[in-house]
């Protein structure tokens, strides 16, 4: 039992440590509250202001240095323009997302993830059952999807397909013992 109490206050006292030292004391630990508080009470962060080191525009005060002063044209040089983005097309903002119903279908042979887009099914995953391997697989899209699990006495086909848009399986089962799920 003392063994036990000392082994305990030891990993106790080796927590605090590597505690102290990821976050050291000086960062303070605040409670909820206190962050809320905090968050509602805190003033806005600065906005940056001119950069002071980029050249200044003179003013129509300031008084140029050199007596040459350039005139400036009447026109500019450069005319601006104005494009448009194209339309998105009728098809593009009145299309409806499909609903897709994902759903797991097992059986003897194993389990697969099948999902039913607009009528028609697809495999996302499989995976056989203890003793059994894959033998084919036809993932989809398409009305009807099977995967076929094989194992040394047996032989599962796993057929699913979208019921009412819910991936719905059915196994047929191949055996020296005759029995079906």
């Amino acid at each position: 039992m003392a063994f036990v109490i000392v082994a305990i206050v030891s990993g106790w006292i080796a927590v605090q440590m590597v505690g102290n030292a990821v976050t050291p004391a000086s960062i303070p630990v605040l409670t909820a509250g206190e962050v809320s508080q905090r968050l509602t009470t805190a003033s806005p962060a600065p906005t940056p202001g001119p950069d002071k080191s980029a050249p200044t525009k003179p003013t129509p005060t300031d008084k140029p240095s050199d007596k040459t002063t350039s005139k400036p044209t009447s026109k500019p040089s450069v005319q601006p323009t104005t494009t448009s983005s194209p339309r998105p097309t009728q098809t593009q903002t009145t299309r409806p997302k499909p609903d897709t119903v994902v759903r797991t279908v097992a059986s003897r042979g194993g389990s697969v993830v099948a999902a039913c887009t607009s009528g028609r099914v697809t495999l996302r995953t499989w995976s056989p059952a203890v003793g059994y391997r894959v033998d084919e697989v036809n993932r989809g899209p398409a009305a009807e999807v099977e995967v076929k699990f094989v194992s040394s006495s047996a032989e599962v086909q796993l057929k699913v397909r979208c019921v009412s848009g819910v991936p719905t399986g059915q196994s047929e089962v191949d055996d020296q013992s005759g029995d079906d799920d």
